[in-house]
């Protein structure tokens, strides 16, 4: 099972339902599209929300945080969401190719 994590983002990712305070259900474009890829290769996902809800930024003492940080750390293979490709996000994640562009 894959580990996934994602942030309310508009059309790209929701939480559709919570359990007390546990995201239970997603929903959005990214999840969508992903649950497509998963039902094609035959594997499957656990959606969570990142405790500190981030994406990930690089502090001043050159640590990450959010979703970032737990795909360094190995708590989560991917995170799904409107991610803004950063110099400095490259250097330590993988991006796929967009799936979408805006104007």
């Amino acid at each position: 099972m894959l580990l996934i994590f994602c942030l309310q983002q508009g059309i790209f990712a929701n939480v559709k339902r919570f359990e007390g305070n546990k995201a239970v259900e997603f929903d959005g474009y990214m999840v969508e599209l992903w649950r497509a890829l998963q039902q094609e290769l035959n594997f499957t996902t656990q959606f969570r929300v990142p405790k500190d809800k981030v994406f990930g930024s690089l502090s001043e003492n050159q640590t990450w945080n959010g979703m970032i940080k737990m795909i360094i750390d190995g708590e989560a293979e991917f995170g799904v969401g409107g991610f803004v490709c950063s110099v400095e996000r490259m250097a330590v994640v993988d991006y796929l190719p967009p799936t979408r562009t805006f104007k």
